[in-house]
């Protein structure tokens, strides 16, 4: 069974894939905290609770992450929104520069188990 639809990427557009990954990997060993002490925590909940992390080199301002783990976890994004003091999660996590989805997605861990769920 195919899909007529699928189109198989070209060796032009992985190389064009593989530069850009190179280039956010190089741009987050720069910019964003990588050795947090609660990562192997958030990672050891993340596993417990079916949450797949995010690749380390992805900025935090990618809240699809943030929102994938509340929905995955049964937690309401504006509620938990509300509990970091901003109005939205774009709002968070710019004011958050130095986060990348990793922290972003342990932060959400925390809130859970907080909450108890």
């Amino acid at each position: 069974m195919t899909n007529k639809s699928f189109t198989p990427m070209t060796e032009a557009q992985r190389e064009e894939v593989r530069l850009k990954r190179l280039a956010d990997q190089e741009y987050a060993r720069q910019n964003v905290i990588l050795d947090r002490p609660d990562e192997p925590y958030w990672k050891a909940e993340a596993s417990a609770r079916g949450i797949r992390m995010p690749q380390w080199h992805i900025m935090g301002t990618e809240v699809k992450y943030v929102k994938r783990a509340c929905k995955k976890l049964g937690i309401d994004v504006k509620e938990y929104v509300e509990s970091t003091g901003f109005k939205t999660l774009k709002e968070f996590a710019e004011s958050n520069p130095k986060f990348n989805a990793v922290a972003m997605v342990g932060l959400v861990i925390e809130y859970a188990v907080d909450k108890g769920l």
